[in-house]
């Protein structure tokens, strides 16, 4: 726990209202901009990113352990018109979140005292299992291909090289996604957990003069997990995202509507148009 000087940090409470919301939009900008260099080939447009991370982030939070996950995949699957594309994007946005909350948890651990040894393995096992297949496909698969080719003329051993065979699409996307991009998805990750920080600290601040980062560790697991967050800080921590979150959740769908009744209606009007010049050139 870090106490501040309230002559210095007292300051009015809509002050650290407009600071939080103001950090927490430009951390979720930021993460729009890591998926716009992830899908960068793709050559979508920042709105269209915009909407559809807004709505999936706003489902995200609403429905708890990561079970959200699983429409965050389905939308970008129809984005990319590929679940293997939607899938693996996801992973990657997951494993640099994972991979910095990793080295918070450890260098706040170090610096407490106090070390949170269920968020601590949780945080490792998924970087290490990733790392693990990451690294190790390549090996596996030749070994399983060798295998299959010269042991096995069952109808078992060729699903297992179907099944390697698509496994391979995944790994090879998946590297594809990382080559090149590794330091400037890491350093903009880093920025997103820095101005997350920044965020649960004005949150504290409507509160008390002391930034606990006990609890700060929580919180940013909670938000990791899209698990249950304890706390008052934590919970206004929460207030204020999805507050923040419905309102472009909101916006992004009336924008959706306006636009689709608007390509709607140049849609009928250019049919129109077809009819009448087939008509003319009839007459």
């Amino acid at each position: 726990m870090i106490a501040f000087d309230d002559s210095r940090l007292k300051l009015s409470f809509p002050f650290y209202v407009v600071a939080a919301v103001l950090l927490y939009i430009a951390s979720h900008l930021l993460r729009i901009t890591r998926l716009y260099i992830i899908f960068i080939e793709r050559k979508f447009s920042f709105l269209q990113l915009l909407k559809i991370y807004t709505i999936t982030a706003w489902v995200n939070m609403v429905i708890p352990f990561k079970i959200g996950e699983m429409f965050r995949v389905s939308e970008f699957s129809k984005l990319c018109k590929s679940f293997k594309m939607g899938f693996v994007s996801v992973w990657v946005e997951r494993f640099f979140d994972t991979l910095l909350l990793l080295i918070f948890a450890v260098v706040l651990s170090a610096y407490t005292g106090t070390t949170h040894y269920a968020l601590l393995i949780i945080l490792f096992l998924f970087v290490a299992v990733t790392l693990f297949a990451f690294f190790s496909f390549p090996f596996s698969y030749r070994y399983s291909k060798q295998l299959t080719l010269s042991h096995s003329q069952s109808s078992k051993g060729l699903l297992l090289l179907e099944f390697m065979e698509s496994l391979k699409l995944y790994y090879t996307f998946a590297k594809k996604l990382v080559r090149g991009r590794f330091p400037i998805l890491f350093g903009l990750t880093l920025l997103i957990w820095l101005l997350e920080g920044g965020v649960f600290y004005y949150v504290t601040c409507t509160l008390t003069s002391e930034y606990n980062l006990d609890e700060l560790m929580r919180v940013l697991n909670g938000v990791w997990a899209s698990s249950k967050i304890h706390g008052d800080s934590g919970m206004l921590y929460k207030i204020v995202g999805f507050g923040v979150l419905t309102i472009g959740g909101i916006s992004a769908l009336i924008n959706q509507i306006i636009f689709h009744f608007v390509n709607k209606r140049e849609n009928l009007l250019q049919s129109n148009n077809n009819y009448h010049i087939q008509y003319q050139f009839r007459k």
